[in-house]
């Protein structure tokens, strides 16, 4: 099963200083704003996982490893590494993904379109990541 927050439950102290100070940090402009950089947002999680990048707090565990994350979603997708799924199917070579990210990469395969060619090999590529990736590996470019 998926683990909740193991650090922060509303009726208990704060785990760490900087916790503390996430409750209620409104400004009079309605936005919560980051202690740490000029981020600004009306959405209270959006703050409160934008300033864990700051503060490196990592609430949610995995029951499986015990690996930590910042963002629930990201605990969730950790937790299909445990169980095997991958959802999202790519419907013309059925290869398979934990992350719909993942498939939208992978679809630029199928692409006939290639606009992307190494400078060295003229080999082409669909997505200028890989190339870049290709040239660095095979051609130390």
């Amino acid at each position: 099963a998926i683990a909740g927050p193991s650090t922060y439950h509303s009726d208990k102290q704060p785990s760490t200083p900087s916790h503390g100070a996430l409750r209620h940090k409104r400004s009079e402009s309605g936005m919560y704003e980051c202690r740490f950089c000029p981020y600004a947002t009306k959405s209270k999680s959006h703050w409160q996982t934008h300033e864990r990048t700051h503060t490196g707090e990592r609430p949610f565990k995995c029951a499986v490893c015990g690996a930590a994350f910042g963002q629930h979603t990201t605990l969730m997708y950790h937790m299909r590494r445990h169980t095997g799924e991958r959802p999202f199917k790519c419907n013309q070579c059925l290869k398979s993904f934990s992350r719909k990210q993942s498939l939208t990469n992978h679809l630029a395969i199928h692409l006939t379109v290639r606009p992307f060619s190494c400078r060295s090999c003229h080999k082409t590529f669909a997505r200028k990541d890989v190339l870049l990736k290709h040239e660095a590996v095979s051609h130390q470019i």
